[in-house]
């Protein structure tokens, strides 16, 4: 009877795990139409900031206004990316990370804007394993959970950071609160997409979602242990790498990746094709446009000579991962970046086998191009 009784609390964990998957690839999917609108919008007004700020650097009253409306798109570049990760099952900027320094940078900025009433205690083991991760998301991850902590904790009370290395090559990261805790159908519920027991204004209901996403883009897990009157226990578990971290090819000195290229530049949006050609120019390169894959099909047919595409992935008619298929069969060698803010797994495979093609996540700056153009031509010429 033991035996039956843990196998149903097996199969019945398993069935809320999966169930938990398919909302979150849901509220994923629904959230990649919506970001493919609004990366366009971030992406005109991040292009036509930096690209005034590259023409006016003598400037610095013009320059520190550019500065804030760079600032307040970057914002909304990360809002977007944050819901799109709830349909990520890869990594697209994994590095050797040092979960301790991150714990310890994550603190230092929790001082400065969160812990009022709160004792904070951080209880790290040294040396910690690495994880393999996107700094960025973790961060934002454990902020998350430090911020509901610290609300569950309105008469104070002491929020501990823990990290151990455990068997099975896994480096835990813990997130432990004296406050109010949740009662049983709460908990149940709590990594549900907008779920939430906050007054109106108050919460989104999607931090944990959103940590139970980026746990599992990871290759880990979160498990949530709580009960009334006795705090909450969030437990992120991640692989462990030990790996040594690969030399990195340093970028060329130049910015670039030689001289001027003639780009075409394709996207059906008007606001796109109007704004990212500034970006480019400050690059030193030419820049054509199309409207669609048809016309830029077309152009290539007609006889033009581009040194790069830069070709949109969403567009209506034919999307770009159709229009690189058919652009192959003339020009299998044509340097290619794709642009999208969703890259789907059909994508991602598609340019995996293209040695000529690469992803350029959108909304995208200056930054982001050159390094793209290094990335690209670098692999080409290996």
């Amino acid at each position: 009877m033991t035996e039956l009784h843990r196998a149903d609390e097996l199969r019945q964990r398993l069935q809320t795990e999966l169930h938990q998957t398919q909302k979150l690839e849901s509220l994923g999917s629904l959230a990649g139409g919506v970001a493919h609108d609004m990366n366009n919008v971030l992406g005109a007004i991040q292009a036509v900031t930096q690209t005034l700020k590259a023409l006016h650097e003598a400037d610095p009253q013009l320059t520190s206004a550019l500065d804030t409306i760079e600032r307040a798109s970057t914002r909304g570049r990360d809002l977007v990316q944050s819901l799109t990760n709830f349909a990520r099952k890869d990594l697209r900027g994994a590095e050797r990370l040092d979960l301790n320094a991150l714990v310890r940078e994550e603190s230092e900025l929790l001082k400065r804007t969160t812990l009022k009433r709160v004792t904070l205690d951080l209880d790290l083991q040294e040396p910690l394993p690495a994880v393999m991760g996107e700094r960025s998301t973790l961060g934002s991850a454990l902020m998350n959970l430090c911020v509901n902590a610290v609300d569950a904790m309105p008469g104070g009370g002491t929020l501990t950071l823990r990290t151990r290395s455990l068997p099975q090559g896994q480096v835990e990261l813990s997130v432990r609160d004296t406050g109010l805790g949740m009662p049983r159908e709460v908990l149940a519920r709590a990594m549900e997409p907008f779920f939430t027991t906050k007054p109106v204004g108050k919460g989104t209901g999607l931090g944990l979602a959103l940590v139970y996403a980026t746990a599992s883009a990871h290759g880990g897990s979160l498990i949530l242990q709580s009960e009334p009157g006795q705090g909450t226990l969030a437990q992120l578990r991640l692989p462990a790498t030990h790996e040594d971290p690969k030399a990195k090819v340093a970028p060329d000195s130049a910015g670039g990746p030689g001289d001027a290229l003639n780009v075409l530049l394709v996207d059906d949006e008007e606001l796109i094709r109007t704004s990212v050609p500034g970006l480019l120019e400050v690059l030193g390169h030419r820049v054509i446009t199309a409207g669609g894959g048809a016309e830029a099909l077309d152009l290539l047919a007609g006889g033009l000579q581009p040194d790069l595409v830069i070709l949109d992935q969403n567009m209506p008619g034919m999307t770009g991962m159709e229009t690189l298929k058919r652009l192959r069969v003339q020009h299998p060698k044509l340097p290619v970046l794709l642009a999208t803010g969703f890259l789907e797994t059909e994508a991602a495979e598609l340019l995996r086998q293209d040695g000529h093609a690469a992803c350029l996540a959108k909304p995208f700056g200056l930054s982001d191009l050159r390094t793209q153009l290094q990335a690209i031509f670098q692999r080409i010429r290996a």
